[in-house]
């Protein structure tokens, strides 16, 4: 009879309030007070918080008391370690399960912190259990992704620590590692979501990638959206800029598109994209690439010109991932769309 595994209460409880409660709880084991209810989950919790002070490039303090809090000043978690005679030291976790911080969110919380009076270092830091385009280093900041969370969590012994919710959190953690890293086992035309955000992520995070400032993340539209990767910013005299952006629909198709971005206040106009499209198309032979319009041109604050014929991921959508190909493919058409831009600042 096959073993049908148990539902997890992390696949279901997704929010990050969750994840919160969750790190608060595990954290709150730290405290010497629980050293005799479960040594191992209290030596777990002192790793993970020992860990999280290795990451942030912070020694860790002598402690032995260990108090939480949820929301306070809007933090998702703030923890403070304690021990007579010592000053406190508090870790502040900025937890993301699928979005991201916004500008400067770190910064502001710190200075609400010392704004309440509270005394001791802050060690500050952004956990988030999925995967991120490359970030700016911020000095004393730990980032933590989901690849960090599962190397964490495979040297933790389950039956040992005898702990039905830390079990659940990490197999959690790594079933969506392994789903993420799929797409380096799987045929490309059988990826779904989470190896697109596998695969972008790697891409993003490419020593030859990283100078072109890429991202990538979910786009919705009325078919259902798509998982789209932008990168490869030039100025454009008559617009704002243009740029790559690739477009991953799961089981279906990818395409690498070429894409016109209006200033502020603007719209790209029809005329401007079918320019562009003449423009790239005469210069497309010349990088062993063809491309064909994106059916009618259209305006807006965003337009696609121009679709590269070709598989990006591989040779072939049904290969598997082939790395330095979809490099290869991304830096000859940044190099493309880089000498059209060129040309016409010249003629502007």
């Amino acid at each position: 009879m096959r073993i049908v595994p148990a539902p997890n209460l992390f696949s279901v409880a997704t929010s990050e309030l969750s994840q919160d409660a969750f790190l608060t709880w595990f954290m709150l084991w730290a405290d010497a007070s629980y050293r005799e209810v479960n040594p191992y989950l209290h030596g777990q919790a002192k790793r993970f918080i020992g860990w999280l002070h290795e990451r942030a490039g912070a020694p860790l303090p002598v402690y032995s008391r260990v108090s939480t809090q949820r929301q306070f000043k809007r933090i998702d978690v703030f923890v403070t370690l304690s021990t007579e005679g010592q000053p406190d030291r508090h870790i502040l976790i900025e937890d993301k399960t699928f979005t991201r911080d916004s500008n400067d969110q770190i910064n502001r919380y710190l200075e609400a912190v010392r704004n309440a009076g509270i005394e001791g270092e802050v060690v500050p830091i952004y956990l988030k259990s999925w995967v991120e385009e490359p970030r700016k280093e911020v000095p004393g900041l730990a980032r933590i992704y989901l690849h960090d969370l599962a190397a964490f969590v495979q040297e933790i012994d389950f039956n040992r620590a005898s702990s039905e919710i830390l079990k659940q959190w990490c197999e959690h953690i790594l079933a969506r590692h392994i789903s993420v890293e799929r797409y380096k086992v799987q045929p490309a035309n059988t990826w779904q979501w989470d190896q697109w955000h596998g695969f972008f992520n790697a891409l993003s995070h490419h020593p030859s990638i990283l100078p072109l400032e890429p991202g990538f993340g979910y786009v919705p539209n009325q078919s259902g959206g798509f998982i789209g990767c932008w990168m490869g910013w030039e100025e454009h005299p008559e617009v704002d800029q243009t740029y790559l952006q690739i477009d991953a629909y799961p089981e279906k198709f990818v395409k690498l598109t070429f894409r016109l971005g209006a200033k502020a206040g603007t719209k790209v106009t029809m005329a401007q994209a079918k320019g562009m499209f003449n423009a790239i198309s005469s210069l497309s032979e010349k990088y062993g690439f063809t491309v064909k319009p994106s059916g009618r041109f259209q305006s807006g604050k965003s337009s696609c010109f121009a679709i590269l014929e070709g598989h990006i991921v591989a040779p072939r959508f049904e290969d598997m991932a082939n790395m330095d190909h979809a490099v290869g493919i991304v830096q000859k058409s940044h190099a493309l769309l880089k000498e059209c831009s060129a040309a016409l600042k010249k003629l502007a």
